[in-house]
């Protein structure tokens, strides 16, 4: 393992059947993205204002499914059922923006591979959409179908405290719980730990950091199992997807498209 440290994805599952209803069948879910410093949102995000006002849509998949091949342990963040995880909509781009601000001089390459083996690996149109300046609380403000990526350092994020190279979180809604989906998501990578990477040349650690977190985005959660790169810890033997990891991606690109905007 190197240096010790430890990567770590702070994440509180969405209690699916115990989100508010409330109003005129409006259904919504509390922020499960964490801001800076470690704090939640603790606002709710208003789906639609009626399920009478929703528009009836036939919407198609971007990318083709990914096939099934391989085997190994994995595990889903949150669930709709017992067999069914929640997804992202396969039918929408997600845009992935990153902040270099305090980045290492290759935070908009890594950002760019990570977002093309989620793609590659979920069937679901993860694309690198450029650089911002806006800070995660403004990125989020507002957003859909986007992912933030940011840099932060201990003093000014608790959350990545002693070990913690980095964490990750998704916002779900939907007009029904069978119809709850990701639509925003947040990465923190730990700035000196990246730096350092860069510096000795270590890009194959930096890329599996970024990936692990990347998979907590698609809806991965930690498994134990050293072979797979959703394992808590990395190492320098599993520096890429492994053969769970691979599988679970596939599933999460599986869900259904929105029946309603």
């Amino acid at each position: 393992m190197w240096s010790g440290r430890r990567v770590f994805a702070v994440l509180v599952p969405v209690a699916l059947g115990a989100s508010l209803l409330s109003g005129a069948g409006t259904y919504v879910v509390r922020s499960t993205v964490p801001e800076a410093g470690g704090q939640r949102s603790s606002g709710t995000q208003p789906v639609v204002a009626s399920h009478a006002e929703a528009v009836a849509v036939t919407p198609k998949r971007l990318l083709p499914k990914v096939p099934l091949s391989t085997e190994g342990s994995y595990k889903f963040i949150h669930r709709i059922s017992k067999t069914k995880p929640v997804t992202w909509d396969p039918c929408r781009t997600v845009k992935i923006y990153v902040n270099p601000a305090n980045g290492p001089s290759d935070a908009v390459s890594l950002v760019k591979y990570g977002a093309a083996r989620l793609r590659a690996t979920t069937g679901i149109d993860f694309r690198y959409a450029g650089q911002t300046k806006k800070s995660q609380k403004r990125a989020m403000k507002g957003a859909r179908d986007g992912v933030w990526v940011g840099f932060h350092t201990e003093s000014s994020d608790r959350t990545l405290a002693g070990a913690t190279v980095g964490y990750a979180g998704d916002d779900v809604d939907g007009a029904t719980k069978a119809d709850a989906k990701y639509y925003k998501g947040a990465v923190v990578l730990e700035s000196e730990t990246f730096k350092t990477l860069r510096a000795y040349r270590q890009t194959s650690i930096a890329r599996a950091i970024v990936m692990h977190e990347f998979g907590h985005i698609a809806g991965l959660d930690h498994v134990n199992d050293p072979h797979q790169l959703m394992y808590p810890e990395t190492t320098r033997d599993q520096l890429t997807y492994g053969g769970g990891d691979l599988r679970g991606l596939a599933l999460l690109g599986r869900g259904t498209c929105r029946t309603s905007v």
